[in-house]
């Protein structure tokens, strides 16, 4: 197998970086040049018989349950692809898509994504959901057909392609930023034997393909030729073992050195001189405002922009931030309905959010920098007017009390608290956190209390990060115009101190966890 398919014929060396390219090929002839041609067969793979009507399987499981489809596709290297992505993402984008919005926005289960594996003999859209609490599985299934189903009737509005084409062509824009994105095109390219001038143009052919070709292909692809699998919580009575396989030992002589090694060792090697991050010269800093500064760095590659408000201050300072920022993904405006406010940021190829952790919050926006304005406008009135909906945050709790009792099924999950436990005893930072306020408190509290501690971070302290094209002083005046703060901004409250359990002494802590394998840690405090 290895002298059949490990040669170079069969081979690429991709590179992506800052490197000479005289250079960079003369060292790769040094070491594969000589290395001789083989004969690679090319790949083959049995046909497979057609789906006809569903395929239905069921697994068992200790952890919580969920519910997958698949629709098996073409390989890679197909044309197919191109409507593939497009509706994949009609269907799941993370804002606007089908799902986006009718499942997960709406609340209608605890969570639900669609999204595409391929591979050189064939790919898979694969959509996938877990329930509510007592919600059937049959019924997540049932929504996500009712997703396809919408797509079939080109129920989607006729903007949203070409908005999922712009977004495809900032997510270019964001891997042709990064080393390792450039490298992994070229590989998935040469794997999948998919021509990279193919490649390269594989957003311009999507942008061509009309709604009434994606209703055409929905249609002709999307029925009962699908492969469903329910996981359902419980035990599997069908125990697989496995014998253990002896092992030889392999005797090394470390006294012996082989050749190359000895070759190795006597080589001069032209060493490599790190670069470190200097913010004084790397880095520009000016002030939007008395208490908030602006951290700058311009953007001459293209023309993406990022801005973040950065708050010192996190669910370690306020336990009901964490619980502030979930419940404020879900809210609109008064002029925007929560669908209608991902709808407009969408539009203009603007992605948003607000991350709440234990010792900072970053309220995000990004996207082309000739929308920056228009998407300001929209994060500041999000941030600051959003409109509380009493029966978004009831189902809120209830799906938080229901991915706790998933966690209580998780091997995972259990060891991290256990952990936790061991580290910080009874005052671990779990027990803190907002998703660990008591299910009576999450009941009774009045969800205005949470939209205002949102609303109230603009009366605090905070850092401007600035990512983008513009110069400095027109980055400092379009904030300062965009972004509404109090006149006077207040310090951040203290946060709250956890300290660490002493280990003066040997404890082993246990949560018991019916499952055949272990996990295990060992902490020592310094």
């Amino acid at each position: 197998h290895f002298a059949t398919y490990y040669v170079p014929n069969n081979m690429a060396v991709i590179l992506a970086g800052d490197f000479n390219p005289d250079k960079a090929l003369k060292i790769i002839k040094r070491y594969f040049g000589d290395l001789p041609a083989g004969d690679p067969a090319p790949l083959v793979y049995g046909k497979e018989e057609e789906i006809r009507t569903p395929v239905e399987r069921e697994v068992w499981g200790l952890e919580s349950e969920m519910v997958a489809l698949g629709y098996r596709f073409e390989g890679a290297g197909s044309y197919q692809m191109d409507t593939l992505q497009l509706l994949s993402m009609l269907l799941s984008n993370g804002t606007a898509g089908l799902i986006d919005l009718n499942l997960n926005q709406r609340q209608q289960v605890l969570g639900a994504d669609a999204g595409i594996w391929d591979l050189a003999d064939y790919s898979m859209m694969i959509l996938e959901g877990m329930p509510q609490d007592g919600q059937p599985l049959e019924e997540v299934r049932d929504r996500l057909l009712e997703q396809l189903a919408a797509l079939k009737q080109g129920d989607f509005p006729d903007w949203l392609p070409q908005a999922i084409v712009n977004e495809m062509k900032m997510a270019e824009i964001r891997r042709s930023e990064n080393n390792n994105s450039r490298a992994s095109a070229m590989i998935d390219a040469f794997i999948n034997q998919v021509p990279w001038s193919d490649r390269v143009h594989t957003i311009d052919r999507i942008a061509s393909i009309t709604k009434e070709q994606v209703m055409a292909f929905a249609n002709r692809h999307f029925n009962d030729n699908y492969v469903i699998v329910y996981k359902r919580q419980g035990r599997d009575d069908q125990v697989l073992k496995i014998n253990k396989p002896a092992i030889t030992p392999i005797p090394v002589d470390r006294e012996r050195e082989s050749a190359f090694m000895q070759e190795f060792k006597t080589r001069t090697v032209e060493p490599i001189a790190p670069v470190f991050v200097d913010f004084e010269r790397d880095m520009q800093t000016s002030r939007i405002q008395e208490g908030m500064p602006l951290w700058y760095k311009q953007n001459t590659e293209n023309q993406r922009f990022s801005l973040t408000y950065l708050y010192e201050m996190g669910s370690d300072n306020d336990p009901l931030l964490a619980l502030a920022g979930a419940y404020q993904d879900y809210l609109g405006t008064a002029d925007l309905m929560p669908e209608a406010l991902k709808e407009a940021f969408y539009r203009i190829g603007c992605s948003y959010g607000l991350r709440v952790y234990a010792d900072h919050v970053e309220a995000t926006l990004s996207g082309l920098q000739e929308n920056m304005e228009a998407g300001i406008a929209l994060f500041e009135d999000w941030l600051n007017n959003a409109v509380v909906q009493p029966e978004v945050y009831a189902v809120l709790v209830g799906d938080i009390l229901k991915s706790r009792e998933n966690d209580k099924m998780s091997q995972s999950a259990n060891f991290t608290a256990l952990s936790a436990y061991g580290m910080w005893g009874a005052d671990a930072p779990q027990t803190r956190a907002a998703r660990m306020l008591s299910a009576q408190v999450l009941r009774q509290m009045d969800p205005q209390q949470l939209v205002d501690k949102i609303s109230s971070l603009a009366s605090y302290e905070h850092t401007v990060w600035y990512y983008g094209p513009l110069a400095m002083e027109d980055a400092v005046q379009a904030i300062a115009s965009g972004h509404r703060v109090a006149e006077t901004l207040q310090p951040v409250p203290e946060a709250h101190v956890y300290t660490e359990q002493p280990t003066d002494r040997n404890r082993v802590l246990f949560a018991h966890y019916d499952a055949r394998q272990t996990y295990l840690r060992m902490l020592s405090k310094a």
